[in-house]
């Protein structure tokens, strides 16, 4: 699937210093070796936390807002279905070797492996002759194993097309894709397609924008917008959903329609499109402080602002200092 709106990574450049705080200069030492990568995992998740979950779930019943359940739980509620971000540890990196095999043989990034065990075995392609993606996600089955008893595997392309910096962020897209494929949420899409292209013309928008309504295209992009945060950072702040107008999911209750042409299987799904309600979260989040505002001098600290922050600090507004927790 096509990423066009990819985020360049932020590299420690010492070089800097003379123009930074000292906080800020520590936050940027610190952010050099913060984790680079960014996953929403679900309750097939061997690591999966039963009991934030259900914490989540019964302030969700008594009516306390999104925002309120994501930092009291670290909890996301996305279109209907429960998330888990997975975070900490070590930063994901690609492994010296063949850019072909398997997922675990060219990726370092155990907090995946100890949520989806199997995804290590995944096959994995970092040089892929595709030109008309990015990279792309298959379903695939194999022999069932202790660690995959269900026998679901999968397949993850990134075209060697891609510039080196940006084949980590495709494989995060693309490795949402495959998470979403393991817990049945729904699925993404491309902007190529037939089906793609005839929700576009019925929704009034190009084949591109559609594309980016499918649900988990959302979700895989929202994994991109929080690729450099750090942990401070994903705590603090809730993940944003609310980038497009509608969403487009499977509709549980359609009927499949079959076709001679296909042997008379069911073939496609019918598409569910419903309005995006994900409200915007801390819009105006901002790491460094705003022109004249004083600044904390204590180092491994993030000093930021939000003109919503009166719902995490107990203040009314404004700014507000975040502990910066260092990684092993």
């Amino acid at each position: 699937m096509k990423i066009n709106e990819i985020l360049t990574e932020r590299k420690y450049d010492p070089s800097s210093e003379k123009k930074l705080t000292k906080a800020q200069v520590a936050r940027n030492k610190l952010m050099s070796k913060l984790p680079k990568y960014a996953t929403f995992k679900g309750p097939n998740a061997a690591n999966w936390d039963k009991e934030s979950n259900l914490e989540a779930q019964a302030m969700d019943a008594a009516g306390k807002s999104p925002e309120e359940i994501w930092a009291a739980t670290g909890n996301w509620k996305y279109n209907g279905f429960w998330t888990q971000e997975i975070f900490g540890g070590n930063r994901a990196t690609f492994k010296d070797g063949p850019h072909d095999g398997t997922l675990g043989s060219q990726l370092d990034y155990e907090e995946l492996y100890k949520a989806y065990p199997a995804m290590r075995n995944y096959q994995y392609n970092r040089d892929s002759e595709q030109s008309d993606s990015s990279g792309d996600f298959q379903t695939l089955m194999t022999r069932p194993t202790a660690d995959n008893p269900s026998g679901q595997t999968g397949e993850i392309n990134v075209s060697k097309f891609n510039k080196p910096s940006r084949k980590m962020k495709v494989t995060g897209h693309e490795g949402q894709h495959a998470v979403s494929d393991r817990e049945g949420w729904p699925g993404g899409g491309s902007p190529h397609s037939p089906r793609t292209k005839a929700l576009a013309n019925k929704l009034g928008v190009t084949p591109y924008e559609a594309y980016r309504m499918h649900s988990d295209e959302i979700l895989a992009n929202v994994v991109l917008n929080r690729w450099d945060m750090t942990d401070a950072e994903r705590k603090a702040i809730m993940p944003d959903a609310s980038g497009t107008s509608h969403i487009i999911t499977r509709d549980p209750d359609a009927i499949r329609v079959t076709s001679p042409a296909n042997g008379g299987k069911p073939y496609g799904s019918f598409s569910k499109i419903t309005p995006n309600m994900h409200k915007k979260g801390r819009d105006n989040w901002d790491v460094f402080p705003k022109p004249g505002a004083a600044e904390p001098d204590v180092p491994g600290t993030i000093y930021g602002r939000d003109a919503n922050s009166k719902r995490y600090d107990g203040k009314k507004d404004g700014d507000v200092v975040w502990p910066l927790k260092k990684t092993k």
